[in-house]
């Protein structure tokens, strides 16, 4: 009986088979093989070398630690470059999912400053590190090989993963939430931080208009009669993007300012930017969605490097 790990149409290299010479009364073959205990195969490319074995996120978050590992997924949110300060180090969290679990892979220096997906595109991850702060990520290595929308993916692979539905996808679902005040939150460690507060107030503006470029999105500057973006340069025209302030309060300490972007804004507002920049320019006396004085609850992240950047991960109203 084959291995469950061998597939049709896939090339192998088999090693500890027995060969002979078929009876030729049932068998024209001029030799067959015969797999029995103990053989062992490998797959192999077109080339005749060794193909790369890919594993499903759901089997990374149960590999030891420091193992170097390849995975493949859907990208559902990019967070922008940021600095660690005492390092000067630049990086960026890019979330992926293929269905059977999420995963955040870390990109740093070059990989993250130039890093060209979008949200929707597949990224293949080869000879990724694995780590762990409170949950299981993906960071990159000088022997890391990064592609985006890889062009010689196997087509049942691709068609598992772009039916993932990265709209319904929330940020490190694997980790674990501790539940608390914002004082907790003000003098405890960086992880991850599950809280009920109420909404005071929003930034006064939604939404900005942003570079094109979805990993990019910095925010357009009027340079002359044009736009432009200060890290891919001139613009022709811009795409609108959420980027809310919330002022978060519990009367166990002064008010936490925290700022929502992407699919955790798309989800708190109910639309998109698009959608929502529409219905506002419809309706001209809309400035903001009546969310104010409202409980939420609020799932957020203190960072790691800075201990000071908190990266909202879900705003959910709560019904009382």
């Amino acid at each position: 009986m084959l291995d469950e790990g061998i597939e049709e149409r896939k090339l192998y290299r088999w090693d500890k088979v027995v060969a002979k010479k078929p009876n030729a009364i049932f068998n024209k073959d001029p030799v067959e093989f015969i797999i029995q205990d103990g053989a062992e195969w490998t797959e192999i490319d077109d080339n005749g070398e060794t193909a790369q074995v890919y594993m499903s996120i759901e089997d990374v978050l149960n590999e030891p630690l420091g193992n170097l590992i390849n995975i493949r997924g859907v990208i559902f949110q990019i967070e922008e470059t940021r600095v660690v300060p005492e390092k000067n180090l630049s990086y960026r969290d890019v979330y992926i999912s293929d269905g059977t679990g999420t995963v955040k892979v870390v990109l740093w220096e070059m990989e993250a400053t130039h890093f060209d997906g979008n949200d929707g595109d597949i990224m293949q991850i080869e000879k990724g590190r694995i780590k762990k702060y409170n949950s299981v990520y993906i960071q990159s290595t000088l022997a890391t090989d990064i592609c985006i929308n890889p062009q010689n993916l196997d087509r049942r692979v691709q068609e598992q993963l772009m039916a993932v539905d990265i709209n319904v996808l929330n940020v490190e679902e694997n980790a674990v939430n501790d539940v608390g005040t914002l004082d907790d939150i003000r003098d405890g460690q960086a992880g991850h931080y599950t809280i009920t507060c109420m909404l005071k107030s929003t930034s006064n503006d939604f939404t900005y208009i942003g570079c094109v470029k979805q990993s990019c999105r910095c925010k357009l500057s009027v340079v002359g009669q044009q736009l432009h973006c200060r890290k891919c340069g001139l613009q022709i025209s811009g795409n609108p993007y959420f980027s809310i302030s919330l002022k978060l309060d519990d009367d166990t300490c002064q008010p936490l300012w925290v700022r929502v972007f992407g699919n955790v804004a798309n989800l708190m507002v109910g639309m998109n930017a698009e959608e929502f920049v529409k219905l506002t320019k419809e309706a001209r006396d809309i400035k903001r969605f009546a969310v104010i004085e409202k409980l939420v609850k609020v799932s957020l992240y203190k960072d790691i490097e800075t201990y000071t950047n908190y990266r909202v991960q879900s705003v959910e109203f709560v019904n009382l």
